[in-house]
């Protein structure tokens, strides 16, 4: 759930708000996540060039 000020007026958007407005019909057991082998296998067919996972996060800063 997103909440914000807007213009001085409080909106509020929800995952559920979104799926009837783009028309996703995702079911509640769909997959949200795919396993880490099937990325890797999929990743060099888009031509991607970096060893995946690609980030460190000890190397990220915090904020």
């Amino acid at each position: 759930m997103i909440v914000a000020e807007i213009q001085k007026k409080v909106v509020t958007v929800t995952e559920q708000m979104i799926q009837e407005v783009l028309h996703f019909n995702d079911q509640e057991s769909d997959p949200i996540e795919l396993p880490a082998g099937t990325v890797e296998a999929i990743l060099p067919r888009l031509s991607y060039e970096v060893k995946y996972p690609s980030l460190v996060k000890k190397f990220v800063h915090p904020y």
